[in-house]
């Protein structure tokens, strides 16, 4: 279980009201990547995280529909309270969003992301570009929504990923094993 905003400290609340956010997201939109999002600076290096920051206004109590896909892993918080964790395995050549809805009250909103591009091809994940596409609605028409995105400092690459290798091929104490 993820704990409440209100226990995960600094970095969460910096993401939340995004104190250290200069940089705008930027949706590419092209037919294939419409409405997705990533850092505008730099190359897409493996083993990246980026928070993402977007407030929204509600003129009146909603619900609200959040449709979200990631290109890796990613944690999302509303209003500084656990909201979805994602993304779903999917096959690139048909990707699929996760829904989650909420009731809110009329007020300004922040929705906070935490994505991490991997970079690399695994068991759930093929590697592809990174990105983030998180849309709201609410009665089924899109929220305007005001995005601001941060290279996370606080996490450096560490190593380099493997794909899941049988350990009986492995060779210890001088005698090599196959999974053959």
């Amino acid at each position: 279980m993820i704990p409440p905003a209100n226990r995960m400290g600094p970095v969460l609340t910096a993401l939340l009201t995004g104190a250290f956010m200069t940089t705008t997201a930027t949706a590419r939109e092209t037919p294939e990547t419409a409405g997705m999002m990533w850092l505008d600076a730099g190359p897409q290096t493996p083993d990246t995280y980026v928070a993402f920051r977007g407030t929204f206004t509600l003129d009146r109590d909603r619900q609200i529909e959040l449709r979200t896909i990631a290109s890796g892993w990613c944690v999302a918080w509303l209003d500084g309270e656990y909201l979805l964790e994602g993304p779903d395995r999917f096959d690139p050549a048909h990707p699929q969003y996760q829904v989650t809805r909420a009731q809110l009250p009329a007020g300004r909103h922040v929705l906070a992301v935490q994505a991490h591009h991997i970079g690399v091809t695994t068991r759930m994940l093929v590697d592809m570009p990174a990105f983030l596409h998180a849309r709201l609605l609410a009665d089924g028409a899109d929220l305007p929504t005001a995005w601001k995105c941060a290279r996370l400092p606080g996490y450096a690459s560490q190593v380099r990923r493997t794909s899941w290798v049988c350990i009986r091929d492995l060779t210890w104490a001088g005698t090599t094993l196959s999974c053959g």
